[in-house]
């Protein structure tokens, strides 16, 4: 056989030959390549997120879009606005009834 068919032979064995056939994997190096393929996974991406075009419009009517992290504080007393406004309604009533008189 010629040296060149011979390196020929060679390579095309090598290229064609699985790579677990090559070397012997434990299982301890399989749990170690899993684990690392897991951590890798989990890790949070250092990548900004993506942004929308200045011409996008996103509608946010309950305001559950937070930018920068900064989140939203709910009110110490949620239904002050509405009592504000109960209260501002019956006491216009009563000054109403009180300049036009009471109902006949």
């Amino acid at each position: 056989m010629h040296p060149l068919r011979l390196v020929a032979f060679a390579a095309i064995v090598a290229a064609t030959t699985p790579v677990c056939a090559q070397a012997q994997m434990t299982a301890e190096d399989l749990n170690r390549m899993e684990l690392n393929r897991l951590l890798q996974a989990q890790q949070p991406s250092r990548i900004a997120p993506p942004v929308a075009p200045p011409w996008v419009f996103i509608a946010d009517p309950v305001g559950l879009i937070v930018a920068d992290r900064a989140r939203y504080q709910p009110p110490s007393f949620p239904g002050l606005g509405t009592l504000v406004g109960l209260g501002i309604v019956g006491a216009g009533s009563v000054i109403n009834t009180l300049v036009m008189g009471g109902p006949l």
